[in-house]
């Protein structure tokens, strides 16, 4: 299965993203108004708009009438932005590093129903430990369809995920999200510095392309105390 090109609403959608994540523009200041990036970017103010109305969806960006469209500052949309933790932590500097554990191929199994494959269509699983300035902030442990990213291999596993499936052409979507309370056992505990049956909590993402491919499943574990939640009317 092979990605369709995108369409120009989800290329601006991207791109309008993309500057506003890495300060192009700035949280509580305006966009450029509705005729410059509608020349920019050579579509019609209805595209224009489907793009914008997507970053109101995301929490990005609102309006006001007659003033403009806003960029909203990073607690509006950082906590359920799907962003890695390389991204979450570029702001201030923050320097991530990991620790590959396992790499391997695996059929897929009972994944089945997950990335809708055969149970024996080959999965990239591999397993790291992630530091935050030095020190341990999460475990992963996660499923990739080989098909998809045939030059994935254990140096890659050392930066990005997201990223490395942005680079290999796909446009990540979204990302469904369960999470649970758990309790440290013997190796999360040495891996995340933590003692034996600490309280912590895992999160399994399941993770789209714009095409509803199943891009990725995978489960972490953080020592993070708490989990925040933010509701937006």
């Amino acid at each position: 299965m092979e990605e369709k090109r995108i369409t120009k609403q989800e290329a601006i959608y991207h791109d309008l993203k993309r500057k506003i994540l890495s300060g192009y523009y700035q949280p509580w200041g305006t966009m450029d108004n509705e005729s410059v990036l509608c020349k920019r970017y050579d579509v019609s103010r209805t595209t224009l708009q489907k793009a914008i109305q997507h970053l109101k969806q995301d929490g990005l960006v609102h309006s006001r009438q007659g003033a403009g469209t806003f960029v909203n500052p990073p607690e509006f949309f950082n906590l359920y932005s799907l962003r890695s933790l390389s991204e979450r932590n570029a702001a201030y500097g923050g320097t991530v590093e990991s620790n590959v554990l396992l790499f391997e191929e695996v059929p897929c199994g009972t994944l089945t129903d997950v990335f809708h494959l055969g149970t024996d269509e080959p999965l990239v699983h591999y397993s790291r430990q992630r530091f935050l300035d030095g020190k341990p902030r999460l475990v992963d442990d996660a499923y990739m369809p080989r098909y998809l990213f045939r030059d994935l291999n254990e140096e890659t596993l050392h930066g990005s995920m997201l990223s490395y499936m942005e680079k290999c052409g796909y446009i990540v979507s979204h990302d469904l999200q369960t999470i649970r309370p758990i309790v440290a056992d013997s190796r999360v505990a040495g891996l995340l510095d933590i003692q034996v049956g600490t309280p912590i909590f895992q999160t399994d993402h399941v993770i789209y392309s714009t095409r509803n491919v199943v891009l990725q499943f995978v489960s972490e574990i953080s020592n993070e105390k708490e989990i925040k939640t933010q509701s937006v009317r």
